[in-house]
């Protein structure tokens, strides 16, 4: 170890500048307002404003006595030890007095005070006594442990003590004989803590969930956080509910990333309300095996179809129609995509436990693909101008009951493309095709099968214009284009199959239409503050096209949506009717972000079900509603945030949610309050659910 003196005043240099030591492996550098050095002991008195400097550390001292024979310092009065220089500079210990070994990581503290950086603030562990075993671990003595970001001085929101810690600053703490005090008084004795500090995950309980419902009375959820490898956990739910009994609830996540990752979650419940067991699981699973090869897994399982009512675990939406399972599997080339899919569907429409006015359970009724194949072959030149390009789709479909029909469809679609350009910015594309069909019902119900052909043509030109604008401010542009895009569909007639199973499950009517598409896109590039941004800001979309095999004309469809004002967004999709003479569809939504990162947004559905469109074939659902809500911040600890939906045809809220985040000064609590009431969709007459829960968090 070579030792530079730099920063000392003139007569100290003097006095040293005879004395000389080996040169090791590491540069220590010193400087204090006074030095003395016994050459007899060697052993450096350094005394005033006293830094040493071993990178990335440096200790600043009162007084430190150096012996070059142990090299070990022992500093006394207003001991600190930093990492970094200027603004960056970050105290990591403090004490009264301290020893340190500047050969290795050793040492010990009096009076010591450690910081640990956490999540944008940091960990503070004092004791009597500190000792430094290696770089990441400390024992302390009669000591205790707080994240509350509170000076030094001041009593924390909250705080563990003990008589005996050890600290692994990237693990945990551990305490014997911990005593848990909010603001000064000791509220709970446990005899063992283990509390995480760093980004290893540690087994333990979490804190408790409270909620109360106007339906199933009180509830309690006490978590259990298990860290069993590092690459996957378990959490485990148990919760009581006072009117429905003990539910048994577990979460767990994996990561074998990129092989697979995913998490399952599974409940069960003997519902003392209903005199029923009942039980939900869910599955999601994605995987990686090689290049181009993938998997995904989404499982949806539940055991009546009241459960989606009666529990809040996300598996679908109060009022969706239908809950889908899917096990997807791709395979892509560089030419070519193969995709296969499973899919299930549980019908939520009817009841099961309970009377519905849409009647009994229909799942075995619904039409399951088990499974559906894809082979496309993607477009390449196959002479001159001409393209080619191949389609295989297969289809098992299979139901419960199986008299109303079972079978599979295979449809081999090859198809010729003539892409040209007519000139700058204008495009024009044509192409044909034919399906050959082949339907084949169950031999356990029809053996006669169909094979049927089906003619397909397409053909479309567009033309793209744009121009470009100054804006402001100095130096920004706008780029406005207009896109105008002719184009016309023709798919023939075949032959009713022998099955007429499958004309339901896979109708092919003749169709034949031609239309008009407008686009107009509005694109933004800002020099603001000398640092180029762009994007897109606006766009208008215009479709309208004429059926001549019904000899109708479909809704006009308008949709569009813009960036304006300063944290203003606005989106618009409708569609006009011309056999009814006015709007069959409207949809509307408006936000607004503010520069205090405050949230609103209004949103307006008018459907009278009965949209007709060629290009957008959807189902919807008749109603008039509004929706709406925000997200407040109310002084810095404080937010609020409203969510509520309401329906214009009923006159009533379907349902509303208001909550409050509390965070406490010192950055190391929250308490959460929700309330919340909504419809039940089975009973819409019947008096609204009313719940609330209340969740506290120590935070890290």
């Amino acid at each position: 170890m070579g030792v530079l003196l730099s920063s000392i005043p003139t007569a100290a240099q003097e006095a040293l500048s005879e004395f000389q030591k080996p040169s090791l492996t590491e540069t220590v550098h010193i400087s204090a307002d006074q030095v003395d050095y016994d050459r007899t002991r060697e052993v450096l008195y350094l005394r005033g404003h006293v830094e040493i400097r071993q990178e990335p550390w440096r200790l600043f001292a009162d007084e430190v006595k150096v012996d070059l024979n142990t090299r070990q310092a022992f500093a006394t009065g207003g001991v600190k030890i930093t990492q970094g220089e200027g603004e960056s500079a970050r105290t990591l210990l403090s004490a009264d007095q301290a020893e340190v070994d500047l050969s290795g990581t050793g040492g010990w503290m009096e009076k010591a005070r450690l910081s640990v950086p956490w999540q944008g603030g940091e960990i503070t562990i004092q004791g009597q006594r500190m000792e430094r075993v290696n770089e990441t671990t400390y024992r302390i003595e009669e000591g205790s442990m707080t994240p509350c970001q509170c000076p030094e001085g001041k009593v924390p929101d909250w705080e563990v003590e003990a008589q005996h810690l050890t600290a692994e600053t990237e693990k945990r703490v551990a305490l014997k004989g911990a005593r848990v005090k909010i603001r000064g008084f000791s509220v709970l004795y446990l005899p063992y803590l283990s509390y995480p500090i760093g980004t290893q995950r540690r087994t333990g309980f979490l804190l408790p969930i409270l909620d109360l419902s106007s339906l199933d009375g009180f509830e309690v959820t006490l978590p259990f956080y298990w860290a069993f490898s590092e690459s996957a956990d378990l959490t485990l739910y148990p919760h009581y509910i006072a009117q429905r009994g003990f539910e048994s609830g577990a979460e767990a996540r994996y990561n074998l990333d990129p092989p697979a990752q995913g998490e399952a979650r599974a409940y069960f419940i003997p519902d003392l309300k209903e005199e029923a067991y009942r039980w939900s699981a869910q599955w999601n699973h994605s995987s990686l095996w090689a290049r181009g090869s993938d998997a995904k897994l989404d499982l949806n399982l539940i055991s009546d179809n009241e459960y989606v009512i009666d529990f809040d675990h996300d598996l679908a939406r109060r009022y969706d129609r239908y809950l889908e399972s899917r096990l997807i599997a791709d395979q892509a080339w560089p030419y070519a995509h193969l995709y296969t899919e499973f899919s299930w569907f549980d019908d939520l429409q009817g009841g099961d436990l309970r009377p519905s006015p849409l009647g009994k359970d229909r799942d075995e009724l619904m039409v399951q693909r088990l499974p559906e194949l894809r082979l496309q072959v993607l477009t390449r030149r196959l002479l001159g101008p001409l393209y080619a390009d191949l389609s295989v789709r297969g289809d098992n479909y299979w139901r419960q009951e199986q008299d109303l029909g079972r079978g599979l469809m295979l449809d081999f679609f090859p198809r010729l493309v003539l892409p040209r350009s007519l000139g700058p910015g204008i495009q024009f594309v044509s192409a044909a095709g034919y399906h050959g069909i082949l339907y084949r019902p169950d031999p356990n119900f029809d053996r006669d099968a169909s094979a049927l052909g089906q003619a397909e043509a397409a053909a479309q030109v567009s033309a793209l214009m744009d121009r470009i604008y100054p804006g402001k401010p100095e130096g920004s542009r706008y780029r406005h284009t207009v896109e105008p895009r002719l184009f016309a569909f023709y798919q023939s007639q075949p032959e009713e199959p022998n099955d007429p199973f499958f004309s339901s499950v896979d109708p092919r009517p003749e169709r034949g239409y031609a239309g008009l598409n407008l686009e107009q896109r509005l694109f933004r590039k800002s020099n603001r503050s000398g640092a180029a941004t762009a994007g897109e800001v606006g766009r208008v979309e215009v479709t309208q096209s004429y059926d001549w095999v019904q000899e109708i004309f479909p809704d006009l469809r308008i949709e569009a949506w813009s960036k304006f004002g300063r944290g203003f967004r606005g989106q618009l999709d409708s569609y006009y009717g011309w056999d009814l003479g006015d709007w069959t569809r409207v949809e509307a939504r408006l936000s607004y972000r503010d520069p205090r990162q405050n949230q609103y947004h209004l949103g307006y559905r008018w459907d009278t079900g009965e949209v007709k469109s060629q290009l957008f074939q959807f189902t919807t659902l008749p109603g008039r509603d509004l929706s709406g809500g925000m997200e407040l911040g109310l002084g810095s600890r404080l937010r609020a945030r409203y969510n509520g939906h309401y329906s214009l045809e009923t006159g009533r809220f379907v349902s509303q949610l208001l909550g409050f985040d509390y965070s406490g000064k010192q950055k190391c609590w929250t308490v959460r309050l929700t309330l919340s009431d909504r419809l039940r969709p089975d009973q819409p007459d019947q008096p609204h659910d009313y719940s609330a829960s209340v969740t506290f968090q120590l935070e890290k």
